[in-house]
């Protein structure tokens, strides 16, 4: 009896140390877990889907379209592989499994670090997966984007290729110089291998050819995954980067693409190799800092840019609810850049600079000023081909479109700065009141713009009243 109750004071003892000891390796073993890739992976696979469907429906022969029509398993598989492209090229963007400097200190700790960075690893991958079951579902069910057999097949495409991508990322970083090489033409090459099979095999053979292409992935993974996993991590060799995070060398080479410096001094580099000194005053050092620190953080601008880009190409074509793809887009680049912002107001490199609320908005709007020229372009392009208004109307609907934004984009980081120092409601109401006006103009700068020009006028006019009125 008194054995019993000796292991079972051993067990609740070692569970609680052992349940310790996971939330200490989820801080050392940083795997990241990117909701907002795996959010513009819906768009984006959705947006190739409805291109390649017109296209078959197209330009294809009569014979072709009718053995498409009646090959379901063949047309799935070509989606799934735009799956595999862009879950493959996103774990190559933003790698998700890192090291921290507290590794150093967790391996004197009498644990399995295998057995716990697996654990950790596995419940991560769990949860990407039931976010992109929820979307995929979501997408079948209420907007009819696939089909039950073209779901399930691009469920089990993400469920190999996600874990497959992350731990190729792990084994090939911790490779040195030409096995590192193989690693990633190997990758590549299996690519090509099942984007050419897509292209020469033109019958039910290429559903075939896909199913052996994931299965050799499945395989690797399973035997990667068995394999020691930490076998030659080097736990010394931990560096620096950003504020609170430190990431082993590497992993900082391939995210930044600037080697091993991190920008200390006022310069900003170009691609040609050439640097432009800083002029010293308050604004410039501030746009430098903004841009040193979208320079060191690539994905981000990147991931941006294509969920951006990617709601608002998926709204206007499948929808054809231009006003409200417009205002979606917009808000959803203003918010995640709003965010940004917010979160580098606490850090030490802004508290230390004698800034005023008007500099540091004005230095972080010239920073992301062509993220913003971008998308208006792009939704210039999209106004004059498909929706078919004509060019002077499409001028002025951009136009409009384009001040609105800025004039609502610099309320809204004001409106961030007042939610920092006090968390009224009253805030939160008129963030509310800003996106409904901003969503009433954006109608009307689409449907209606010849009153852009009388809207412009008041609001800068308004704009500079209420400036006299505050001196």
């Amino acid at each position: 009896m008194s054995k019993d109750i000796d292991q079972a004071i051993f067990s609740l003892v070692y569970q609680n140390r052992f349940k310790r000891i996971i939330e200490l390796y989820k801080r050392s073993f940083f795997i990241l877990f990117d909701k907002v890739t795996l959010i513009y992976l819906i768009p984006f696979v959705s947006i190739g889907m409805i291109f390649l469907r017109s296209y078959i429906l197209e330009h294809r022969t009569e014979t072709i379209y009718t053995f498409f029509h009646h090959a379901p398993l063949l047309l799935s598989s070509e989606f799934a592989y735009l799956l595999l492209l862009a879950a493959g090229l996103a774990s190559f963007i933003s790698p998700r499994y890192k090291l921290t400097n507290s590794d150093y200190l967790l391996i004197t700790l009498p644990v399995n670090m295998e057995l716990i960075f697996r654990r950790n690893i596995q419940r991560e991958q769990i949860k990407r997966l039931i976010v992109m079951v929820i979307l995929f579902s979501l997408s079948t069910l209420l907007f009819d984007f696939f089909s039950i057999l073209t779901c399930v097949l691009l469920i089990l495409t993400f469920a190999i290729v996600d874990l497959f991508t992350g731990l190729f990322q792990w084994m090939a970083f911790q490779k040195q110089g030409r096995q590192k090489l193989c690693f990633i033409m190997g990758y590549f090459v299996l690519l090509i291998i099942i984007g050419v099979g897509f292209i020469l095999f033109q019958s039910h053979y290429l559903a075939y050819y896909y199913i052996i292409g994931m299965g050799l992935m499945f395989t690797v993974t399973i035997k990667w995954f068995r394999e020691e996993l930490l076998y030659s991590v080097k736990w010394g060799e931990t560096i620096s980067y950003g504020e609170e995070k430190t990431w082993n060398r590497l992993i900082v080479k391939l995210i930044t693409g600037v080697g091993f410096n991190f920008p200390s001094k006022l310069y900003i580099t170009k691609k040609n190799g050439s640097k432009k000194r800083v002029n010293y005053q308050l604004t410039s050092v501030l746009s430098a800092n903004w841009e040193g620190y979208l320079l060191n953080n690539k994905s981000i601008t990147l991931n941006i840019l294509i969920n951006t880009i990617a709601i608002f190409i998926l709204l206007s074509i499948r929808f054809h609810v231009y006003s409200l793809s417009y205002f979606l887009s917009t808000l959803l680049m203003f918010y995640l850049l709003k965010n940004i912002f917010q979160e580098q107001l606490t850090t030490h490199k802004f508290r230390v600079l004698p800034w005023s609320k008007r500099d540091y908005i004005k230095s972080f709007l010239k920073s992301v000023s062509w993220l913003v020229g971008l998308l208006l372009i792009l939704q210039f392009i999209v106004l004059i081909f498909i929706s078919g208004n004509g060019i002077y109307q499409s001028i002025f609907a951009v136009i409009g479109h384009g001040v609105y934004s800025v004039f609502f984009f610099i309320l809204l980081l004001q409106n961030s700065f007042l939610l920092l120092e006090s968390k009224n409601n009253f805030l939160k109401l008129k963030q509310f009141m800003l996106i409904m006006s901003y969503m009433g103009l954006n109608f009307i700068s689409i449907y209606y713009p010849v009153l852009n020009v009388v809207m412009i006028v008041s609001i800068v006019l308004m704009r500079h009243f209420i400036v006299r009125v505050r001196e």
